[in-house]
């Protein structure tokens, strides 16, 4: 199963701006206020328009449901566990997540949460298209163009039979938004075979990017190619 049965993630913290998501058929909405706008029309008894404006919602692809299924394996969600509390702390940040696939998992955080938070909101934020916050997520495509141009690129002077350039970790200010990008390249590029051997391939403006097919946290360069 990629989409699960339910998803519901609130954040809410005392004195700013919130977060509430939930799973409504294909549609991921999404509210800064809580309860959410959808919850109120049906307290309230009011019809609910799917056309309004005042909607946010993304629906998420195929390929982004498996990509965010796989992180809550990867991040080993399904061992967390129910409860996660600091009583030092007053008011604070509280957190529910309610998740279902094959089975049903609940967790509530006040002030504490899991090592893997952080992995979670920015999968979680990949789903919404930014709607959620998360500092180390890219999902604007001309972010990531001007991102790709800031950065140094060489010519790889030992492959002239492939013309093609590189950019290099070490070389970033920041080395997140350098795995970021890769994520991005892998997430929304292309499969293709060069020399018999596949390669996912990011066509942006004139060029298309690829990495080399390590893990992320091990990849240490980005290629680029005129197209």
């Amino acid at each position: 199963m990629i989409v699960p049965k339910t998803l519901v993630f609130s954040e809410q913290s005392f004195g700013s701006e919130g977060y509430y998501v939930e799973l409504c058929g294909e549609k991921l909405l999404f509210s800064t206020d809580y309860p959410p706008y959808w919850q109120l029309k049906s307290l309230l008894n009011e019809e609910q328009d799917d056309e309004s404006d005042d909607q946010a919602y993304t629906i998420p692809s195929e390929a982004e449901w498996k990509a965010f299924r796989e992180t809550l394996d990867k991040i080993d969600f399904w061992r967390w566990k129910r409860k996660y509390f600091d009583r030092g702390i007053l008011d604070g940040i509280q957190v529910e997540i309610i998740i279902e696939y094959e089975k049903k998992k609940k967790i509530y955080c006040s002030n504490a949460f899991p090592e893997e938070y952080d992995n979670f909101k920015k999968a979680l934020s990949k789903l919404t298209d930014g709607l959620i916050d998360s500092d180390d997520v890219i999902t604007d495509i001309d972010e990531v163009h001007d991102i790709l141009e800031e950065n140094k690129w060489v010519f790889a002077k030992t492959m002239p039979e492939t013309p093609h350039f590189y950019t290099l970790r070490r070389t970033w200010s920041d080395e997140k938004e350098f795995e970021s990008i890769v994520e991005y390249i892998r997430e929304h590029g292309v499969k293709e075979k060069f020399e018999g051997k596949e390669y996912i391939y990011l066509h942006l403006g004139d060029f298309k990017y690829w990495t080399m097919g390590e893990a992320v946290k091990d990849t240490i360069l980005i290629n680029r190619a005129k197209i």
